[in-house]
């Protein structure tokens, strides 16, 4: 086996073992609160967390974008680069 193949199936055990972990969570909240009778209670805890994540995750997936190509059209073009360093 090569390197590359253990590094790989160890992380791929480790992401398995993460999802676990996740997964065993939600599903111990879940019966908890059930048993309680309070369901509705985290089931509205847990639509607000998916609810902030989605929020989050598309605000901050656009303003990267935004950033980065309003940085391209108010860069100089790559010629004017180069031949400012040469000067010096």
């Amino acid at each position: 086996m090569t390197l590359r193949r253990i590094a790989l199936s160890m992380i791929v055990v480790a992401a398995f073992f993460i999802a676990l972990g996740i997964v065993l969570e939600f599903l111990v909240d879940w019966l908890w609160f059930s048993t309680l009778g309070y369901l509705g209670v985290f089931l509205t805890i847990f639509a607000a967390k998916a609810g902030l994540f989605l929020v989050v995750f598309a605000t901050a997936e656009r303003y990267p974008g935004a950033s980065a190509s309003q940085a391209e059209r108010k860069s100089a073009p790559a010629e004017q680069l180069s031949q400012g360093s040469n000067d010096h």
